[in-house]
Parts: structure tokens; C-alpha cells; sequence
């Protein structure tokens, strides 16, 4: 009987070593075909952030087509009142506030975004991301990203030229996080059939032996 308890606590601890290791905080930037970027949690962990930058060496940001958390503030906020637009001026906020919570409204970006560099930081505990969660920082690229003009995923190893790092506020530590771009449909089509037809002409190949 002891000997069974022993292997179900062992059995207890293990999962638990497991489940501690599998755990990760990955906040990733995804941007779609159409240059439209998320900031993702793909991670299993619930996490706060309290800065972000967006690096490009070849200038390929666009500050006009950024849409900063602060910007959202500055868009929804009655002037008057310093609270949200009571009509639909305000739901972006509301709806910013909802999802990333109340603290992701005490943004500030950088004063002088350019092509390469877009940045914005809190001194509060920043916005919170669920397991999953997402926000639109609107179009911050003027071209897709070095290593995915195909659409197709990555195949030369992580963009050299972009770059995407956040800061959790708990410490000092800069993260970097995954940048990906989401392949057209129609691309991916093509890659599937075209695999196809590879595949296809092997078969004939060796009925042909």
C-alpha cells in the first residue's frame, strides 16, 4: 500500500514539473495579408506588459497606419468629462478597456514614431492579455515583413530585418516575441496543390518502373 501512495505522489509531482515546464508567456505580433497586425497571447499564461517596440532596419514601418493603444485613448476620450465618448467614438475604448483592462488606457507612444521604430510604454502594470487574447495595433508595416513576401509562413529562419520585443512589469527582462504573417488562402491553395502534383507525378514515376 505505502509503495502504491509513493508512485501516486511521484506520479503527482511529475504533472505538476510537467505542467510548470509546459507553461510559457508568448506574446506574439501576427500580421495579416492585408498588413493588418495583432498583438497575440499565445502563450497558456495570463500576463501583463508594459511596453512594446517594433524595430525595422530597412524602414519598412508606417507611423500613420500604426494604432497605438494611446492613440485609442486620444480617438475615445470626451475631453470634457475625460472619460469615453458616451456614443460609438467610445466603443473602442470601451472595448480596449474590456479586453486588455482598465490599465491598458495609461499608454504613452514614443513622441516621435518613424519607419524604424514604433513604440509605447506605461508606468502602470500595462495591459493584460488572456490565454489567446488579441488587440489590433492597426497597419504599423508599410510591406510585409523580410522572410514572408510569399505569404507562406517563414523558410529562411526568423525576419532579420523586423523585429518585435515587449517588457513584462514584474522585471528589467526584454522579451523578444514570434512575428508571423498569416498566409493568403489562396496561397496556400496553391502550395497544397502544387504538393499535390509533386506527389502525383512520384507515383506515376514508379508505376512507370
Amino acid at each position: 500500500m505505502k509503495k502504491l501512495f509513493r508512485v501516486a505522489a511521484l506520479a503527482v509531482a511529475i504533472g505538476s514539473i510537467a505542467s510548470t515546464v509546459a507553461a510559457k508567456i508568448e506574446l506574439s505580433l501576427v500580421v495579416d495579408p492585408d498588413l493588418t497586425s495583432w498583438l497575440v497571447n499565445t502563450g497558456d499564461e495570463v500576463f501583463n506588459i508594459d511596453a512594446y517596440q517594433i524595430t525595422s532596419t530597412r524602414g519598412s514601418l508606417d507611423p500613420a497606419g500604426w494604432h497605438s493603444f494611446a492613440e485609442v485613448v486620444r480617438d475615445g476620450t470626451d475631453p470634457a468629462t475625460e472619460e469615453p465618448y458616451e456614443d460609438a467614438k467610445g466603443d473602442e475604448l470601451r472595448s480596449m478597456t474590456k479586453t486588455l483592462g482598465a490599465k491598458s488606457a495609461g499608454f504613452d507612444d514614443q513622441l516621435n514614431p518613424s519607419k524604424d521604430i514604433l513604440a509605447e510604454v506605461t508606468l502602470q502594470s500595462g495591459a493584460k492579455f488572456q490565454p489567446g487574447a488579441k488587440w489590433s495595433i492597426g497597419k504599423p508595416f508599410s510591406t510585409l515583413p523580410a522572410g514572408y513576401a510569399d505569404g507562406i509562413g517563414n523558410p529562411s529562419g526568423p525576419p532579420t530585418t523586423e523585429t518585435f520585443t515587449y517588457k513584462l512589469p514584474t522585471g528589467a527582462t526584454t522579451y523578444i516575441g514570434p512575428l508571423t504573417v498569416v498566409p493568403e488562402p489562396s496561397t496556400v491553395i496553391l502550395a497544397v496543390l502544387g504538393g499535390a502534383g509533386v506527389a502525383l507525378a512520384g507515383i506515376r514515376r514508379r508505376r512507370g518502373k
